[in-house]
């Protein structure tokens, strides 16, 4: 992290108080239609094996995980994921990553190699 970031963090926990600046600050824009609930469903779902779920594949493709979340997504609590196709799907998957990559934390070590043994 470069100092300006620590200090940036830090004026932040002032402000705020140490949790709540852990917390993603709310953005502009058009609320999210897909709740936090249903990406955490569709989350535990991927990291599942779709044979677990009576389909050939041992692993989910993107359109069998999109054709399988409409399908289970009423009955699960989730209508936000009835509509969800497969290039919506693969849109917001890419979104996230993006997001996610926005600002990466880059680590530099300080340390020498001898100096850890």
């Amino acid at each position: 992290m470069t100092h300006h970031t620590v200090q940036r963090c830090l004026r932040r926990a002032v402000r705020l108080g140490v949790m709540a600046a852990l917390d993603d600050s709310p953005r502009p824009g058009k609320a999210p239609q897909i709740t936090e609930a249903a990406k955490a469903w569709l989350v535990s779902l991927a990291c599942q094996k779709g044979k677990d779920f009576g389909y050939p594949h041992e692993l989910w493709t993107t359109r069998l995980l999109a054709r399988h979340a409409r399908t289970h997504a009423m009955a699960a609590g989730y209508a936000c994921l009835t509509h969800i196709a497969k290039d919506e799907l693969k849109r917001r998957i890419l979104a996230y990553l993006d997001d996610l990559n926005h600002d990466p934390v880059v680590h530099s070590w300080t340390y020498q190699i001898g100096e850890a043994a």
